[in-house]
């Protein structure tokens, strides 16, 4: 299966990285941050490097450091099956601690993407912004000169305010960040089209963020320990290798999402935007859902923190396949799926296969109750009205849980006109 393409991805990166430029290859940690608890989950790959970029510690492997690390993000899980959003996904990273030559950083990721004998990409399909500056830090004149250098002409080398991160954890590390886009050939939204735009026409490549501040009692000084921080998203950049749409339609989560739509009965090509996104949305959720519950740090479905964050990503699991008539119970064959693409490299997955689904299904027998219940308690609130507005709807969906596509079913079978807003 061509999935594995995304394997080869992988081991070139960390050929280019630790062979060329000796970044030793760090296994990935736990999606569970063990050094910093101001997150639920490991956001990216940098989290569990923090008090190393800090120069709080020093990294018993170096100063030169590289990984693919498993991430969980829900900050956005409204725009799953859209855009470019995952909740669990592989992050490529590379750091340089405690000092790093600006210069010969931009030069390796250059050459990472352009050079034929690694990703390939043509120069002339990139851009690149920097940090435009703010009236507390400069514009940072030295990444814009050495892009040029690099041979990035001005047009393609785009300034902006945003281009800022941090400040991340107790350590308050931050700093300016340069990134790296792919024009995907679109025509441009507008005369003042830029990497900037949510437009799809540039999406992004790589991020490379310099630590060089501290914010030190909203004072922002100079670190004693300046870091690099970078790394991209695997599928995005195997979206541009594969020549895929979308990250949805990367190797590895398209098995995945065939999969769902093979259990619904439906032709992959035929099927609406609507539904499309319903079928990504359960590809992706399962997805998250297997990897937190194998993960090394035990995570239960419940009302609190990390089991709140499983219990929202099953339940919506479950909405979506009973709204498009997909049996949740069938959720193994999917969870086999996962296994075979990913247990190389995650070998819990298999080890845990049982117990994932023992999770998965006690979450699924508790969820139907509610269920049962609420939606017991939505048609008395209907009973009482000829008219029920979209705000309503949404309103009775966050004190209830219930689907709003299944509060209009109710709606429009007890005759109350659904009106907007």
């Amino acid at each position: 299966m061509n999935y594995h393409e995304i394997d080869n991805l992988k081991k070139l990166f960390f050929e280019y990285f630790n062979k060329e430029y000796g970044h030793e290859i760090l296994s990935g940690a736990s999606l569970v941050p063990t050094e910093d608890d101001s997150v639920l989950f490991t956001p990216a790959g940098m989290h569990p490097l923090i008090p190393y970029l800090a120069g709080a510690k020093k990294h018993p492997l170096g100063n030169k450091l590289t990984s693919v690390q498993g991430v969980v993000r829900t900050g956005q899980i409204d725009k799953v099956g859209e855009g470019a959003f995952f909740t669990f996904f592989e992050s490529f990273g590379v750091w340089e601690l405690n000092n790093y030559s600006k210069s010969e950083t931009l030069k390796k990721v250059w050459t990472f993407f352009t050079s034929n004998n690694f990703l390939g990409i043509p120069d002339n399909k990139i851009s690149v912004t920097y940090f435009a500056g703010t009236n507390r830090v400069a514009e940072d004149f030295e990444t814009k000169k050495l892009w040029k250098k690099i041979g990035i002409p001005d047009e393609h080398i785009v300034p902006s305010e945003k281009n800022w991160k941090g400040p991340y954890s107790s350590f308050k590390i931050c700093g300016p960040n340069t990134r790296l886009f792919y024009d995907t050939g679109k025509s441009k939204c507008s005369q003042n089209c830029s990497p900037m735009c949510n437009c799809g026409k540039y999406v992004e490549l790589w991020d490379i963020v310099f630590f060089d501040y501290i914010l030190d009692d909203d004072e922002l000084k100079l670190s004693p320990n300046p870091c690099v921080d970078m790394g991209a998203g695997v599928e995005r950049i195997a979206q541009f290798i594969q020549s895929a749409d979308t990250i949805y339609d990367t190797n590895e989560f398209r098995e995945i999402a065939t999969l769902v739509k093979k259990m619904q009965n439906k032709n992959i090509e035929q099927v609406s935007d609507e539904i499309l996104k319903k079928i990504r949305i359960i590809a992706d959720h399962i997805r998250c859902a297997c990897f937190i519950i194998a993960d090394e740090t035990v995570t239960l479905p419940s009302n609190k923190g990390r089991g709140y964050v499983l219990r929202k990503i099953i339940r919506r699991i479950i909405n979506n396949c009973n709204e498009l008539n997909i049996d949740f119970l069938n959720s193994y064959m999917l969870i086999d799926k996962i296994i075979e693409i990913y247990e190389k490299n995650y070998p819990k997955l298999r080890e845990k296969k049982e117990y994932i689904y023992k999770v998965l299904v006690a979450e699924y027998n508790i969820y139907a109750l509610t269920l049962t219940k609420n939606i017991l308690k939505i048609e008395k609130i209907l009973k009482k009205t000829n008219v029920i507005t979209t705000d309503e709807i949404y309103y009775l969906f966050n004190t209830y849980g219930i689907p709003v596509d299944t509060i209009k079913k109710e709606a429009q079978k007890m005759k109350v006109l659904i009106k907007e807003k």
